[in-house]
């Protein structure tokens, strides 16, 4: 969690996945163990990363706007059929 965090304070978001801000469940589910941590400073990033307009925010408005149609990074590395062996 700490290296999320570190992470977080170098790039200015909390990182994040293709599936969603993966980073939320970490800290909620740490915090519903009771493991101590600073989450009132990772939840600035997390609240960035939702609120923020030039951040990861504009990424998932502009995918629910889509309708969750890939990005042009996604449609270049689409899987390709794997060959018939033989």
């Amino acid at each position: 969690m700490q290296s999320e965090l570190d992470m977080a304070r170098e790039r200015g978001f909390m990182n994040t996945s293709f599936h969603g801000d993966n980073a939320v469940f970490l800290y909620s589910g740490a915090i519903q163990r009771g493991i101590p941590f600073d989450y009132q400073a990772a939840y600035a990033y997390l609240r960035k990363n939702a609120t923020d307009p030039r951040g990861r925010a504009a990424i998932w408005r502009n995918m629910i706007a889509t309708g969750g149609s890939p990005t042009k990074f996604q449609r270049r590395t689409r899987a390709r059929p794997m060959p018939a062996a033989g």
